[in-house]
């Protein structure tokens, strides 16, 4: 197991970039390589500052329900933080992380690097507010469509798994293999120096 006395900080999107590619924990983290951002990324983070720019701290209520943005979470003993795009509150006990992402949506359900990252900062608002998020959600902006999943505690303990796993990476400075997805390869901003074995 990782040594507890090595305060090391990762986010949420790094979950999702270690399910996309462990590579890339290895290049951000150990070797600290310079990363440029791909214009893929460019439009991606654009498209999400434009949808959240007149989004402010205090909930917009919608009959029972309360929404909050940009709200920022981290637990420095589980070494995870999380910027969490909405936190919808139903009744005041119904809890639902909605991440918003310009990607393409999958054909069915999503992306399983992004359920992890949406897993992550569930734990992230459940260690911070003392609650219990059983409900995540991926809303694609360019397609205007939601996509809403069951949080398990199974994905809570992947979270933790995966959050251990980087940690391993960075403090023993190991490059993992790359994914088996090579697609995933086309528009990495890890492309430049990465090869595959």
């Amino acid at each position: 197991m990782f040594d507890a006395h090595q305060k090391l900080m990762f986010s949420a999107e790094d979950i999702r970039q270690y399910v996309y590619c462990p590579r890339k924990i290895y290049y951000r983290y150990v070797l600290r390589a310079r990363l440029l951002t791909t214009p893929k990324m460019n439009r991606g983070q654009e498209l999400h500052e434009k949808l959240c720019k007149d989004r402010v701290r205090e909930p917009v209520s919608d009959s029972d329900v309360r929404y909050y943005y940009n709200l920022y979470f981290s637990d420095e003993d589980l070494g995870l933080s999380a910027i969490v795009d909405v936190l919808e509150v139903l009744d005041n006990y119904h809890y639902k992380v909605i991440d918003l992402k310009s990607s393409k949506p999958p054909e069915e359900g999503v992306y399983e690097g992004e359920k992890m990252q949406v897993a992550a900062q569930a734990l992230l608002v459940e260690t911070n507010l003392g609650v219990k998020v059983t409900e995540g959600a991926i809303f694609y902006i360019r397609h205007n469509r939601q996509v809403d999943f069951e949080i398990t505690s199974l994905d809570l303990l992947n979270v933790m798994r995966i959050l251990e796993r980087i940690k391993q990476i960075v403090y023993y400075e190991e490059i993992p293999k790359p994914t088996s997805e090579r697609s995933h390869c086309n528009d990495c901003e890890c492309r430049r120096f990465c090869w595959w074995e």
